[in-house]
C-alpha cells in the first residue's frame, strides 16, 4: 500500500512538471490571444494532457517489473517512432487538417467531434508542431499494445514466448498506417480493444475466488466505455450494453449500489456528452452530417424511373429538405459545394424529421435495391472492390499532388522545416507499398490489397467464435463478438463512403481474436502431445 501511495504522489508530480513544460510549450504552437474566448476547451485540454501524463507514469510503473511488458513496449514504440521518421510528419489526408487549424485557435472541429480537438490541443501543448499530435498517438498505443500483449499472456497463456506473438497483429500494414494517422478511428480501435479484453480476462478471472474489482477499475471501465459511446456515432449502443455487460458479469463482485451508480453514470453521462457533441454539429453544418449518409440511397431512387414514379410521395417529402432536382442533375458529391444549396436552407425541424420517417420507409420497402447501393460500397472499403479507400492519398502530401490544403496549411507544412518530410522520396514509397498503392500495375499487389485492408476476413472469424460460444453457452463471450457483427450491420446501413478506417476497430479486434485463438489453439494441442 506504501508503494503504491508513493506510485500516485510521484505520477502527481510528473502530471505537474508535464503541465508546466505545457504552459512554455504551448507558446509555439496556439494563438494564446484565443484563450479568453475559448477558455472552456484550454481547460479541458490541460486537464486531458495532466491527466494523461499521471496515466502514463502510474502504468509505467505499475508493470516495471513486468519484462514481457518492458520489451514489448520498448520494442514497439521504437519501430514506430522509426516508421513516423520515416513518413514525417506522419499520414494526413483530409479532414485532421482542419481539426489541426482549429486547434490552433482553441477551436473544436465538430465534424470530427470535440474529443478529437481536444486530443489535438492536449497533444500541442507539449508537442507544439504538427507530428507531435502522432507522437503523442504513438506513445498511447504503445504503452496499450504492451498492456494487451502482457496481460493476454498473464490470464490465457501463461507463456512469454507465445503470448509475444500476439503483438503479430499489431505489425499488420492497416494498424501501423492507422498509427501514423491521427484521426479518432485510431485511438478509438485501441479503447474498444481494451474494454473488449477487460472483459474477456475479467470473465476469465472471476474463477478466482479473490478477484475484486477496485473503485478504480469502475472508474477506468466507466471513463472508457462513455468514450466509446460517444467518440463514434455508429458506437452509441456501448450508452446501454456496456453497463449492462458491467452488470451481469460482475453481479457477484460488485454491490448493487456500485452497479446502479456504473449504469447510471454511463448511461446519462453518454447522453448529455453525445447531446452536447450534436448541438455543435448542428450550429456548424446544420443537418449535413446525417444527410450525407442518406443521399447515396436517394439519389438511386431518383435516378431509377419506375421507383421515382412509385414512391413519388415519399420523394416529395424528401425534396423538403434536399433539392432533388440538384441532386439528380448534379449527383450526390454536390453537397461539399458551398455556393449550391443541396439542402435547403429554409427546412423546417418537422420536415426534417418526416424527411428520416420517410427515407427509413424507403430503405425497409425497398431492402434488395439498398443493398445493392450499400455492399459495393462496403466491398470496396475492404479491398474486396477495387477504388480508393482513402479519403486522400497521403503519399502526395509533399509532391503537390491531390491533397487539399489552405493556405495556412500549406505555410504549416511546406514552409517550416520542422514539419516539412526529412525523406520525401522514400516516405512516398513507402507508403505506397503499406497502403498497397500500387494496386494497378501489379496483380500481386491486387491481391495483397484485397486480403490486406479487409476487415471482412476477420468479421467471418468473429462469426464463427460468437456461434462457438454460444453453441458451448457462453453467452457474454459470445455478445462481445456479437458487438462487433453488430457496428458491422449499422456500418453497412450509414457509411457515407469507402473509407477504410470506418472498419478499422472491428478488423483490429478480429484479428487479435484470430491469434489469440490459433495461439491458445497451437498451446493445447502442443500440451495433448506432451502429455502422451
Amino acid at each position: 500500500m506504501e508503494n503504491k501511495t508513493k506510485a500516485e504522489v510521484a505520477g502527481g508530480l510528473f502530471a505537474i512538471w508535464v503541465g508546466i513544460v505545457s504552459f512554455f510549450a504551448e507558446r509555439l504552437w496556439f494563438d494564446m490571444g484565443s484563450v479568453s474566448n475559448h477558455r472552456g476547451a484550454y481547460v479541458f485540454s490541460k486537464i486531458l494532457l495532466m491527466t494523461g501524463a499521471y496515466l502514463f507514469f502510474i502504468t509505467l510503473r505499475m508493470f516495471k517489473n513486468r519484462v514481457l511488458f518492458r520489451r514489448v513496449f520498448i520494442m514497439y514504440f521504437l519501430f514506430m517512432f522509426l516508421m513516423l521518421l520515416i513518413t514525417w510528419p506522419g499520414i494526413w489526408r483530409w479532414d485532421e487538417f482542419f481539426v489541426l487549424d482549429a486547434s490552433k485557435y482553441f477551436t473544436y472541429n465538430s465534424y470530427q467531434h470535440y474529443f478529437t480537438s481536444l486530443f489535438y490541443m492536449a497533444s500541442l501543448m507539449l508537442f507544439p508542431f504538427p507530428a507531435g499530435v502522432v507522437i503523442m498517438q504513438i506513445l498511447i498505443v504503445s504503452v496499450l499494445t504492451a498492456v494487451f500483449v502482457e496481460q493476454i499472456n498473464r490470464y490465457l497463456f501463461h507463456n512469454k514466448k507465445i503470448g509475444l506473438l500476439c503483438v503479430i497483429p499489431f505489425l499488420f500494414f492497416p494498424v501501423i498506417d492507422s498509427n501514423l494517422y491521427p484521426l479518432r478511428c485510431s485511438l478509438y480501435a485501441f479503447l474498444e480493444v481494451g474494454l473488449m479484453l477487460f472483459l474477456i480476462i475479467s470473465i476469465e478471472r472471476l474463477k478466482d475466488v479473490e478477484y475484486k474489482i477496485s473503485n478504480k477499475i469502475c472508474i477506468g471501465y466507466v471513463s472508457v466505455s462513455i468514450i466509446l459511446a460517444v467518440w463514434r456515432s455508429e458506437s452509441f449502443y456501448y450508452a446501454m450494453v456496456a453497463p449492462i455487460v458491467f452488470w451481469i458479469v460482475f453481479k457477484k463482485r460488485v454491490n448493487v449500489i456500485k452497479r446502479v451508480i456504473v449504469f447510471f453514470v454511463i448511461f446519462v453521462s453518454s447522453i448529455i456528452l453525445s447531446k452536447y457533441q450534436n448541438t455543435l454539429l448542428h450550429d456548424n453544418i446544420g443537418v449535413q452530417n446525417t444527410v450525407i449518409s442518406t443521399l447515396p440511397y436517394i439519389e438511386y431512387v431518383v435516378c431509377d424511373k419506375e421507383l421515382k414514379i412509385e414512391e413519388a410521395k415519399a420523394l416529395e417529402t424528401i425534396d423538403k429538405v434536399i433539392d432533388l432536382e440538384i441532386l439528380e442533375e448534379k449527383g450526390r458529391g454536390i453537397i461539399w459545394d458551398s455556393s449550391v444549396n443541396l439542402i435547403r436552407v429554409e427546412h423546417t425541424k418537422e420536415a426534417y424529421d418526416k424527411y428520416l420517417k420517410a427515407y427509413a420507409k424507403l430503405v425497409f420497402k425497398h431492402l434488395y435495391s439498398f443493398a445493392k447501393v450499400q455492399v459495393p460500397v462496403v466491398l470496396q472499403a475492404n479491398g474486396l472492390k477495387l477504388g480508393t479507400q482513402y479519403v486522400e492519398n497521403t503519399e502526395n502530401l509533399f509532391s503537390g499532388e491531390g491533397v487539399y490544403v489552405s493556405e495556412n496549411l500549406q505555410t504549416t507544412f511546406y514552409n517550416q522545416d520542422l514539419n516539412r518530410s526529412i525523406f520525401p522520396n522514400l516516405r512516398k514509397n513507402v507508403i505506397i507499398v503499406m497502403e498497397t498503392l500500387l494496386i494497378k500495375d501489379s496483380f500481386f499487389m491486387k491481391i495483397a490489397h484485397r486480403v490486406t485492408y479487409n476487415a471482412i476476413i476477420p468479421m467471418f472469424f468473429l462469426m464463427g467464435i460468437m456461434g462457438s460460444c454460444l453453441k458451448k453457452r457462453k453467452f457474454l463471450l459470445g455478445i462481445l463478438c456479437g458487438l462487433q457483427l453488430l457496428k458491422a450491420v449499422i456500418l453497412a446501413g450509414t457509411i457515407p463512403g469507402s473509407a477504410f478506417m470506418y472498419w478499422y476497430s472491428i478488423y483490429l479486434i478480429g484479428y487479435l481474436a484470430i491469434f489469440i485463438c490459433l495461439i491458445r489453439l497451437f498451446q493445447v494441442r502442443r500440451e495433448l502431445n506432451e502429455s502422451d
